[in-house]
């Protein structure tokens, strides 16, 4: 009995991994496009970047222009440990073409949420880019109600920080390291 299990058990996984790697060997058209992008969903709500990256990578090779997807590719680039600095490009492309009314988790919409500013701030700012992170909150501002008037005072500090290292870095200190030894 035990062996007949084993067996079973065996043959459900070889073809778990024979359905896996045929969808991953499927190339991405008009027909399949959807089920990536829901896979690219699904992936992105469990934090998952790199699959997400992945999906939301091919999805742009078929709708190059769309700014929901560049803006679903720059949250991932953003949030993985792929680099940051890549993300940039893709909030660029995605800040284009906004919409206050964007549904980000539909496979139809072409724009991206106004969120695209703030995080193309924040990825501005990762890169010592500060007067186009400054730029980039302050645009976000003008799409804030005045009633969230926590949001606004959290992008007012981002813009201070933003202000303090342009005019620390203007200063730049001398600063000499040296090793205490190992007894602390």
């Amino acid at each position: 009995m035990l062996d007949i299990k084993c067996w079973l058990y065996k043959i459900g996984i070889f073809f778990s991994c024979l359905v896996f790697f045929s969808l991953s060997a499927q190339n991405i058209n008009e027909n399949n496009a959807k089920i990536y992008f829901q896979q690219a969903e699904s992936q992105l709500k469990k934090d998952n970047y790199e699959k997400a990256y992945e999906l939301y990578k091919s999805l742009d090779s078929l709708k190059h222009s769309n700014s929901n997807i560049n803006f679903k590719i720059g949250v991932c680039l953003f949030n993985s440990t792929l680099t940051r600095v890549k993300s940039i490009t893709y909030f660029e492309l995605a800040s284009k073409n906004v919409s206050e009314k964007s549904h980000t988790d539909s496979f139809d919409e072409t724009n991206a949420p106004v969120t695209a500013y703030f995080y193309l701030g924040k990825a501005y700012h990762y890169n010592y880019e500060f007067y186009k992170a400054i730029e980039a909150f302050q645009i976000y501002k003008l799409y804030i109600e005045p009633s969230n008037t926590d949001l606004l005072k959290q992008l007012d500090r981002y813009i201070e920080i933003c202000n303090n290292a342009l005019e620390l870095m203007l200063t730049p200190v001398n600063v000499k390291i040296k090793n205490l030894g190992d007894k602390i």
